[in-house]
């Protein structure tokens, strides 16, 4: 499958402005914003609130063929931006600085088939949908 993956390290909005038009309809686009929180300590180019929204408004308005996975921090804001999609939260270690878990998001497309979840993040939730516990936390 290696012949079939490509990474880039472009912007997300230039990559999806440059290829979703011509990607055909089986591709699946993962995304990895950097970090809402801790951007700006961890990422020489982080994003503002802004640059957030509009990677948000592309992914769920614009990617209608292909289907998106987008992972994120778990914060109130970001889970703002993907408020109608399907979501998964997750505890992830970190150990970049010092030892400490984190908690994470990941986004899914409405067309996007998710397996059955495994291993450890099934233990903090299942596929949920938005409205069920998104304005509480």
């Amino acid at each position: 499958m290696k012949s079939r993956i490509r990474l880039t390290r472009q912007d997300a909005l230039k990559f999806l402005e440059n290829g979703v038009a011509k990607w055909p309809s089986k591709t699946l686009i993962y995304l990895d914003p950097p970090y809402y929180i801790k951007g700006r300590e961890l990422y020489y180019d982080f994003y503002q609130h802004e640059d957030h929204k509009k990677v948000a408004a592309f992914v769920t308005q614009r990617i209608k063929r292909q289907s998106w996975i987008v992972s994120y921090d778990n914060v109130r804001a970001i889970r703002g931006l993907y408020d109608t999609s399907r979501y998964v939260t997750y505890d992830i270690g970190y150990s970049a600085r010092s030892s400490r878990r984190g908690s994470e998001i990941m986004f899914f497309s409405d067309a996007l088939v998710v397996p059955p979840l495994v291993g450890p993040i099934t233990a903090v939730s299942k596929l949920r949908t938005p409205k069920a516990d998104l304005h509480g936390a």
